[in-house]
């Protein structure tokens, strides 16, 4: 399970690991909405009773010593406390080591992320050879906002953020500043600001920016329409499209055959068989594709059974009446 030797001594020695996919069906989603899940992956440590033991405030990639660590310190064999970190600090290490490991041991103690000002020591504890080197110039672009110290930096240093050379890292600073200003004053300026500051890609992910007002405001059929249009205009897909398609298309009573058919790639078939939502959702979208052959074949074959193991949920309600509709072979309403 853990390709790294230095995560796998640890893991496999205290712990029994198991992994799944709370996006694949209905039972994964329950369960990580039981568990509150707010981000992938995420690292949960349980009692046998299945209640949780210790867990992180930390998800997403990390480093394989960061990693054994965590499991060190749920199973409370980290020599290094919190309380140690905090004299430490106190005492006045900064090196870039250390802030990293404090940072994450104070995550993990108080459950809140490093304040701006703690990030920002640890940007400039590089030493001065390093200051620019890629692993730094990533965290000070993720850390970057409007007007904020990472901001300032990139634009006074802008020959030495090399990685903003790639278009697809310049694109997610874009992206990150205009959707991270909150306020109306604070977008017009930091949209007014990046259009100066960044003007080669500014329209482009302003547009994307727009057009997921739209989802946002209920209008799902402009909103998957627009995407697609975007798609088209700047021979790219834009951002977390393989993730916000299906989502439109739950939400929708029809579809234009030709939209559908955009929209067909990015509908999963993987689990059809499995779970009531996700054979909803592939034979409507087959259906409005103007395969009302196959949909109909589809939710005979697999429609019964699914719906006989949720029938009575509310929350399925939707999706049983769906494939009953597309069972006798009705448009879906």
């Amino acid at each position: 399970m853990f390709p790294s030797k230095e995560v796998g001594k640890v893991f496999n020695k205290y712990f029994i690991n198991f992994g799944f996919d709370s996006e694949l069906n209905e039972t994964n989603t329950a369960l990580a909405k039981h568990y509150k899940v707010k981000g992938y992956p995420t690292l949960l440590f349980l009692n046998p009773d299945g209640s949780v033991k210790w867990e992180t405030n930390h998800f997403g990639a990390m480093e394989p010593d960061k990693f054994a660590r965590i499991g060190r310190i749920a199973i409370g064999k980290e020599k290094k406390t919190w309380e140690w970190y905090q004299r430490q600090y106190r005492k006045g290490n900064r090196k870039t080591q250390f802030l990293k490991d404090y940072i994450l041991a104070r995550m993990n103690a108080i459950k809140y992320y490093a304040t701006e000002e703690l990030n920002w020591e640890l940007a400039m504890s590089y030493p001065e050879k390093k200051l620019f080197s890629e692993e730094n110039q990533k965290f000070i672009i993720g850390q970057a906002r409007w007007k904020n110290k990472f901001m300032d930096f990139i634009i006074e240093n802008r020959s030495m953020m090399t990685l903003l050379n790639d278009p697809k890292m310049e694109k997610q600073l874009v992206r990150t500043l205009i959707m991270m200003a909150h306020t109306p004053e604070e977008k017009e300026a930091a949209e007014r600001g990046v259009s100066f500051s960044f003007p080669t890609y500014f329209a482009q992910i302003k547009e994307y920016a727009d057009i997921d007002q739209l989802r946002f405001k209920g209008d799902n059929l402009n909103y998957l329409i627009k995407l697609f249009e975007a798609k088209e205009k700047y021979n790219e897909e834009p951002p977390m499209m393989n993730f916000m398609v299906p989502m439109a298309v739950r939400q929708l009573n029809k579809i234009p055959e030709g939209l559908a058919k955009k929209c067909l790639p990015y509908i999963k078939k993987d689990g059809i068989d499995k779970d009531i939502s996700s054979l909803s959702s592939y034979v409507k979208i087959l259906w409005f594709c103007g395969d009302k052959k196959q949909a109909q074949e589809l939710a005979n074959k697999y429609g019964d059974k699914l719906i006989k193991e949720v029938e009575g949920k509310r929350k399925y309600a939707a999706n049983i009446e769906l494939v009953k509709t597309i069972q006798k072979g009705e448009l879906p309403k």
